[in-house]
């Protein structure tokens, strides 16, 4: 599903859609969207009811009349691109104005943190228009993070000038994460999964991972949920940071890892429902880094499937996957790039690990006794060892 904006043509082809009397759903399949993507399009950009009953665009500056809507949803591609980019230009009129050319705002910002003024202080009073900015007091919006986000990428000289200079910043929403990483081990730690999972007498409990690529997953990473009884392993390739993604500072990739942790758990929702019966999803058990934040989408979309957290710097705690993932790294060692690995090569290996007998299973294959235990969706067995 596609995480890019709404662009000019994406918004024509929407309107196009909507005159047709497509309805939301089909819209976001055509433009590989998420429906809720298509309901704040339209919330935001299509037609007030005075407009459309004006048939003009009142705060745009367009005084000429403008085409009559032909859905119902006073919803014209044209406008709604006006209306997004002169809201987008507003929003983000505090970050144009810092980049690595010289200023004036760029002057002011650097005589305030000579005098060990904090970022914050210098947000709080540009915005009260208490700093001269070329000889004049004005006042002027600019995030606290934006500063900093200036200070770290073009002109880490003035860090010196920092109450606390480690060379580096965390960004809020990496401590806003560690928070709820906290609070997430209080709430849904190791200690309160049920018991029965350590007896390993059911089907149904998984344990999960990732399995990073070359430089630390930046070539991508590979997803890997193991059953507990059985050793049974499903697999599936998480793509790697655009070119774009890897060029950032590393304190902004937080944003980038919560996008990882989403990808995690679509993926890991779309193979368990494809391959497990309902009955037989009953816990999952994760480490406690923020590649997991989308934990709570996992929970939503199976309902009968728990997931709690091992603790930090325990992986014995997940040891089923942690062995599973070992004999994963004989196809896939440490150092490979894994953007030359398709899903077919990772299906490949993941079906020979399943089909090897095991000596704790009394020789048997973790396919094998899926299949004994009617755990499986499939048209037919396939368990034969090779």
């Amino acid at each position: 599903m596609s995480h890019h904006h709404f662009t000019l043509s994406s918004r024509i082809k929407l309107e196009g859609f909507l005159d047709e009397g497509k309805p939301i759903i089909k819209c976001a399949e055509l433009l590989d969207k998420n429906p809720s993507s298509i309901h704040g399009e339209i919330r935001r950009n299509a037609l007030t009811i005075n407009e459309a009953k004006k048939n003009q665009v009142a705060n745009l500056g367009q005084p000429a009349r403008v085409p009559t809507p032909k859905n119902k949803y006073n919803y014209l591609g044209e406008v709604a691109d006006r209306k997004a980019k002169k809201r987008r230009a507003k929003a983000n009129q505090c970050h144009l104005v810092l980049t690595d050319n010289e200023n004036d705002l760029s002057i002011a910002i650097t005589r305030c943190l000579k005098k060990r003024w904090s970022p914050e202080q210098i947000s709080a009073c540009l915005r009260l228009g208490k700093i001269t900015i070329n000889g004049l007091k004005k006042k002027v919006i600019i995030a606290v993070q934006t500063i900093y986000d200036w200070i770290y990428r073009f002109h880490k000289e003035l860090t010196k000038y920092l109450r606390h200079n480690r060379g580096y910043r965390h960004n809020r929403q990496y401590y806003i994460n560690k928070e709820k990483r906290k609070e997430r081990q209080q709430e849904k730690g190791i200690d309160k999964r049920p018991e029965i999972v350590n007896t390993r007498l059911r089907i149904g409990d998984f344990e999960g991972d990732t399995i990073l690529g070359k430089h630390h997953g930046a070539t991508g990473r590979i997803g890997t949920l193991t059953e507990r009884r059985t050793g049974f392993l499903l697999a599936f390739i998480l793509p790697p940071l655009t070119k774009e993604q890897q060029s950032l500072p590393e304190d902004e990739k937080e944003l980038y890892r919560l996008t990882m942790g989403m990808r995690f758990a679509d993926s890991a929702v779309k193979v368990l429902t494809a391959k497990m019966k309902p009955k037989f999803l009953k816990t999952l058990t994760l480490d406690n880094g923020s590649e997991n934040n989308g934990f709570e989408w996992i929970e939503r979309a199976i309902p009968s499937l728990e997931v709690f957290f091992a603790h930090p710097y325990h992986s014995w705690e997940r040891g089923t996957n942690e062995n599973t993932n070992g004999l994963l790294r004989q196809y896939f060692p440490k150092g490979m790039d894994f953007g030359k690995i398709t899903q077919e090569m990772l299906d490949k290996a993941v079906w020979e690990i399943n089909n090897r007998p095991r000596k704790r299973l009394g020789w048997k294959s973790p396919q094998e006794k899926m299949w004994q235990n009617a755990a499986l969706i499939a048209s037919k067995k396939s368990c034969d060892l090779n």
